[in-house]
């Protein structure tokens, strides 16, 4: 995504997920694509102890194609694992 892109959807994003400004900063940087910054969000977003999975693992080197994000009940699939966590973390957060 665009920065410009970014600007317009981050604030409305942001309210959403009920995110500080560092939270805003990281889900800022995840939707132009930087997966540090969204396994950071998952951090700030998700209670304690709750666990997400990613399929297949950009931290461990496998790339490309389709990844499939799963939180609990709620999950996403997309080719851009940034975005893709981004998104499931925005159906956990509306109970979607």
């Amino acid at each position: 995504m665009r920065r410009a892109e970014v600007n317009g959807l981050a604030g409305p994003l942001a309210r959403a997920l009920h995110l500080d400004a560092a939270g805003m900063i990281s889900l800022m940087f995840a939707l132009q694509g930087d997966f540090r910054h969204a396994v950071q969000l998952a951090e700030r977003i998700l209670p304690r102890g709750e666990t997400w999975t990613i399929d297949p693992d950009p931290r461990v080197g496998r790339r490309g194609g389709l990844c499939v994000v799963r939180i609990g009940e709620a999950g996403a699939k997309g080719s851009v694992p940034a975005l893709v966590l981004a998104a499931a973390l925005l159906r956990v957060s509306l109970g979607a």
